[in-house]
């Protein structure tokens, strides 16, 4: 495999403090243990997921029920009995796997558990171009041994897929940005360059629209990422400087804004390409603007009414839901939910403070998820024990918060922590439940590889200083919030 050198030096390179000729000679050594690293890390945790999907006995229930009976109808009619309730993704994986390899969830599993594996890859790659090596060693090991990114594989929820295909996308915007940061300094060779950035951008663009045809809250982050690919922010001071060419030539001119303007358009037109047909699809269906699902309305009237108690609470005793379930427009229908739950906001707007200050801090120290018994996690190996799983994720949040609060220092550092604070704003305004945080973690896992990483050294103290206020505050508000938690 061909090594593929950081395109960031200075602050931002593992060899900043080393002469390129130094850097050079030492690189074939450093390259040999990076990947005899990498290679260990992937096994663990191929490892780690295949020996616990095979353990898994547990019928299916609530959601992967619902999965389940959808993934069947499709693999016997090739369609989504006129529904949208869920997004289409998920279902037709489900449901491909009933087609090919009978009515058995075991394949499911395999094939998430080698998702799963994919994940981590794909984060160590992220983390490599963005900050260098260390840090996409680093986070590919938390990947790995994260227990939640383990439990999921063995069970019917689309977390699985949608995080791999989110990162994917993440993965190659970052590309498609360093590609940019080093286009050629010959304005007859920018177009070229600009080519070549374009091609990653659009595989950005496919991957996040498959996600969000998987999960329909990645539909915000489909247009950050092209608008972070457009804007040259921070500026070259602060961010990255190309390095120079092996060879000992000038390094490349950054894109004019022009240039990144055209890849950001891109990046945006194939996400479009993907969505489209489906929501084009659900106007024929339901006759109204339906981009992905109709389950934000019901969802939205679950965390506000008002016995809204910062979780899932049932909300059947509503009138206005008794009336609205009836309607057999399935878009109308939640749309009558959303309506609801934006009556009570409104109506009562320090109760929707309360619980979103409530949401926003169980997101962060939220550590009881109910699968975890039901599936027994218990059976993972090495990080499966609950003490172990509530320490994983308390250490980890604390590194990622503290690498949010230093991402200003870093172009890619702040696209990570805006794809952090949106899933956790976002979340705040339903209702918490510990696997609609799942998307936040990549984010987070590259944040606290940021983190280790620093360059200089010294804003290492600092940021492990802010790692451990978080840690703190994680545990306090885990004991304030009580059952919660």
């Amino acid at each position: 495999m061909p090594e593929v050198f950081p395109l960031t030096r200075s602050a931002d390179s593992p060899t900043a403090s080393l002469p390129p000729r130094s850097a050079r000679r030492a690189a074939p050594g450093r390259a040999a243990w990076e990947w005899l690293a990498l290679a260990v890390v992937l096994g663990l945790a191929l490892w780690l997921r295949l020996a616990f999907v095979r353990t898994v006995d547990v019928p299916n229930f609530a959601d992967p029920l619902d999965y389940q009976a959808r993934g069947l109808h499709f693999a016997t009619h090739f369609d989504f009995r006129g529904s949208s309730y869920r997004a289409p993704g998920y279902v037709a994986f489900v449901g491909l796997h009933y087609w090919l390899f009978g009515f058995s969830d075991r394949p499911i599993y395999l094939t998430q558990a080698l998702l799963s594996t994919v994940l981590v890859l794909l984060l160590y790659l992220t983390a490599r171009r963005a900050f260098g090596r260390g840090a996409g060693l680093t986070a590919g090991a938390l990947t790995a041994f994260f227990p939640p990114f383990v439990g999921y594989a063995g069970a019917l929820f689309a977390e699985v897929l949608f995080l791999t295909l989110t990162t994917l996308g993440v993965w190659l915007a970052v590309e498609a940005d360093a590609r940019l940061a080093a286009s050629p300094p010959e304005a007859s060779q920018r177009l070229s360059g600009w080519k070549r950035s374009a091609r990653w951008a659009a595989g950005s663009g496919v991957a996040l629209g498959l996600a969000a045809l998987t999960r329909s809250i990645v539909l915000p982050l489909a247009v950050l990422l092209p608008l972070w690919l457009a804007v040259p922010y921070p500026p070259g001071r602060w961010g990255p400087r190309p390095e120079p060419a092996a060879d000992g030539r000038p390094a490349g001119h950054p894109a004019p804004w022009q240039v990144r303007l055209k890849v950001g358009t891109v990046a945006f037109g194939a996400f479009l390409a993907v969505l489209l047909p489906w929501t084009f699809r659900n106007m024929v269906v339901f006759h109204r603007l339906v981009p992905v699902d109709t389950v934000a309305g019901l969802n939205l009237l679950i965390g506000n009414h008002p016995r809204a108690n910062g979780t899932f609470s049932a909300i059947d005793y509503l009138d206005a839901y008794q009336k609205a379930v009836w309607n057999p427009n399935e878009a109308e229908r939640d749309k009558l939910f959303r309506q609801e739950a934006v009556r009570y906001i409104r109506s009562n707007p320090g109760a929707f403070l309360r619980l979103t200050v409530l949401r926003w801090r169980a997101f962060w120290a939220q550590v009881t998820d109910y699968i975890e018994p039901l599936y027994h996690w218990e059976r993972i190996p090495l990080v499966g024990r609950h003490g172990v799983v509530v320490l994983y994720q308390t250490v980890l949040f604390a590194l990622g918060l503290a690498g949010v609060a230093l991402s200003w220092r870093h172009r890619h550092a702040l696209l990570f922590g805006l794809g952090a604070l949106y899933v956790a704003l976002a979340q705040s305004l339903f209702y918490e439940v510990p696997r609609y945080r799942l998307p936040a973690v990549p984010f987070l896992i590259l944040l606290a590889a940021y983190l280790v990483s620093q360059r200089p050294r010294w804003w290492l103290v600092p940021g492990l200083a802010l790692a451990g206020v978080f840690f703190f505050w994680l545990v306090l508000t885990r004991v304030l919030i009580g059952p919660l938690a």
